[in-house]
């Protein structure tokens, strides 16, 4: 199988349009990438952004099993920040900004819920 180009992405891929979060505990890197119209633009969480967050939920040195819960906790929080840095640009994207919208909610005649 051969590689995509990024013209040859975007030629096909226009229309798609997704975030893609990461977490990376190893190396202490969390963030995201938006993917829209063939581009990507990346976000990374800041260290002190992330250092708050491991604050907050008493997660800075876990050692123990009992207490890991508090690392992912803290670490799923932080993922959930950078989804929602992009969010706003995402629904902007999808949803139509004018006009009546393309998707349907009514129901075929004869269906029932």
């Amino acid at each position: 199988m051969s590689e995509i180009t990024s013209e040859q992405f975007r030629g096909c891929f226009n229309l798609l349009c997704f975030i893609l979060v990461y977490g990376d505990p190893n190396a202490d890197q969390y963030g995201s990438y938006l993917l829209r119209q063939g581009r990507s633009r990346a976000y990374s969480v800041r260290d002190e952004v992330r250092n708050r967050v491991f604050a907050r939920h008493r997660a800075e040195d876990v050692v123990s099993d009992e207490e890991d819960w508090r690392f992912w906790e803290a670490a799923w929080e932080i993922m959930d920040l950078a989804q929602a840095r992009w969010e706003r640009v995402l629904l902007r994207n999808l949803v139509p900004a004018k006009g009546p919208s393309h998707v349907s909610s009514a129901r075929p005649a004869g269906s029932r819920r």
